[in-house]
């Protein structure tokens, strides 16, 4: 059995067992997991969920991330932010997209199949999955309302103030300066 030592990111244990294996992951290859994570154990998610969001989402950030070489050493970094209010939890990761086509270790056919399963848990939270590339970076999403099937639609309005502020990376997010 391998031995992990777990690393405090947030109150959720199961959370940071995940984190603390896919930053294993990320120090394989060079690339640096930098993370804020501030989502109480009551947020309304399942634990499950949250795992589920969080792996997938850093799964695909490394595969993206995989391609550079050690001169771009400047580019090999993943942001994992997540925060929550009164209302909704939101998961945020940004990585830099190298180009390079990496191919799946365990299964390609299973390629395509992490979004879907982030597409279908915002469902579930009456929430929203997005992704978008820009200038060599891509964000990747997911706002998940604290009351599952809510008739007030709670992530029908906008992120919280900070949440894409242009020049965030590294920065102690959402506080942009």
């Amino acid at each position: 059995m391998r031995n992990t030592q777990e690393y405090r990111y947030c109150s959720i244990p199961v959370v940071n067992a995940v984190i603390s294996e896919k930053n294993k992951e990320a120090e394989k290859y060079g690339i640096r997991l930098v993370t804020k994570i501030d989502i109480p154990d009551s947020c309304g998610i399942t634990q499950h969920h949250l795992c589920s969001a969080f792996a997938n989402m850093i799964d695909n950030a490394i595969r993206a991330e995989r391609g550079f070489t050690e001169k771009d050493s400047d580019r090999k970094i993943i942001n994992v932010n997540a925060v929550s209010d009164s209302v909704s939890v939101y998961i945020t990761v940004r990585n830099y997209v190298s180009g390079v086509e990496i191919s799946r270790e365990d299964d390609s056919s299973l390629h395509g199949y992490g979004q879907q399963i982030l597409g279908d848990i915002a469902q579930i939270y009456s929430g929203r999955f997005e992704k978008s590339e820009k200038d060599g970076e891509y964000i990747c999403m997911l706002i998940l309302g604290k009351k599952a099937y809510s008739e007030e639609k709670p992530c029908a309005r906008p992120p919280p103030a900070g949440w894409q502020t242009a020049g965030c990376r590294g920065s102690a997010y959402p506080q942009c300066a």
